[in-house]
This record gives structure tokens, C-alpha cells and sequence, in this order.
């Protein structure tokens, strides 16, 4: 019986990060906004259909809702535009330092959004989807529109 003979590649020479399509995150990146991009399409035919089907909107007995606490956090999500864009200059310069230092920095906000969140729902419906009384639901869990 002759040995098994294991053929072998040299990658020695191989890059050990890669960008673009070539990269993992990237392909990640894109079936997130694939997704993201299927979510907006979803609010705009719901928002195509309620304008069809109501003089106004919101409809005249839906109280407007609050929207200073969505403000400003749209509005930190615009500043954090920056450290985002520093953190994927300092990755493509290999700055280790300056990667570790500025993703801590995108932890906080991601921290102040979840804070903002909590605030945004002073009903005590911490981690609701949707909440709104003036939406009924019938006997077999269908929204009724007043």
C-alpha cells in the first residue's frame, strides 16, 4: 500500500483582510439593505393605501403623536454619521487604535438610542412594536380603523 499523498497551496502571499464584494461584511451589508430597502418599500404602499382610503391623515380621531423625543434621535443619528465615517477611514488605514477607540464611541450612541427609545414610551410599553388604543382589535385579533 503506497502512503496517501496531501496535496498542499502556498497562501502565504494571500491578503489577510479583504474589501468590497470579495469581503464577508460586505455581502452582510448589502442583504441587510436589501432587507431595510424591502421595509421602506412596505411603509410606502401601507402609506398609499391609508391615503386612499382616508380624507386625512392621521385619521380625524388619532391623536398626533409626540415626536420630539424621535427628533432628537434622528438627529443623534446624524451626528453619529461622523465617528462612523472616521471609524471606516481608521479600517481602511489599519489604525488599530483608532478603530478600537472609535467603535467604543459607536457602542455609546448605540446605547443613547436604546436610552432614547426608552423615553420615546412613557406609557410603560417599553418593548412594543405598536401601541396605539385608538386601533381596536375585533374578536379574531383584526385592526378595526374607527
Amino acid at each position: 500500500m503506497s502512503p496517501a499523498r496531501h496535496a498542499s497551496v502556498d497562501v502565504s502571499g494571500l491578503p489577510t483582510a479583504v474589501y468590497g464584494y470579495r469581503s464577508t461584511i460586505w455581502w452582510g451589508t448589502v442583504a441587510f439593505m436589501l432587507i431595510e430597502g424591502t421595509t421602506l418599500a412596505i411603509c410606502a404602499a401601507t402609506y398609499l393605501y391609508l391615503r386612499r382610503n382616508f380624507a386625512m391623515l392621521p385619521p380625524e380621531r388619532i391623536a398626533a403623536p409626540d415626536l420630539a423625543v424621535a427628533t432628537v434621535n434622528v438627529g443623534l443619528m446624524l451626528v453619529s454619521l461622523v465617528p462612523n465615517h472616521l471609524l471606516s477611514k481608521a479600517g481602511y488605514d489599519r489604525n488599530l487604535r483608532g478603530v478600537r477607540l472609535l467603535s467604543a464611541g459607536q457602542v455609546a450612541f448605540c446605547l443613547a438610542f436604546v436610552v432614547l427609545r426608552y423615553f420615546a414610551d412613557l406609557d410603560g410599553h417599553l418593548w412594543e412594536v405598536m401601541h396605539n388604543p385608538g386601533f381596536p382589535l375585533d374578536a379574531d385579533g383584526n385592526v378595526r380603523i374607527p
